[in-house]
């Protein structure tokens, strides 16, 4: 089992704890201004689609433009 000094100290811990307050950052930013994610996506100039992967967390994809 991994210590809690070993899990704070791993890129991994803390690229899912920035991913995840990202996320909530922006699910709120959403609901307060009442801002779809169709026209977030727009305000952004990506896909709805990217948006979504973004939010769920793949990061991986590369940007796909609307």
């Amino acid at each position: 089992m991994i210590t809690r000094k070993e899990l704070i100290s791993s890129k991994e811990y803390w690229l899912t704890k920035f991913q995840n307050s990202l996320f909530e950052q922006v699910e709120k930013y959403l609901a307060d201004n009442k801002i779809s994610k169709t026209d977030f996506s727009k305000k952004l100039g990506v896909s709805k689609g990217y948006v979504s992967q973004i939010l769920n967390g793949d990061f991986r994809s590369e940007e796909h433009t609307s």
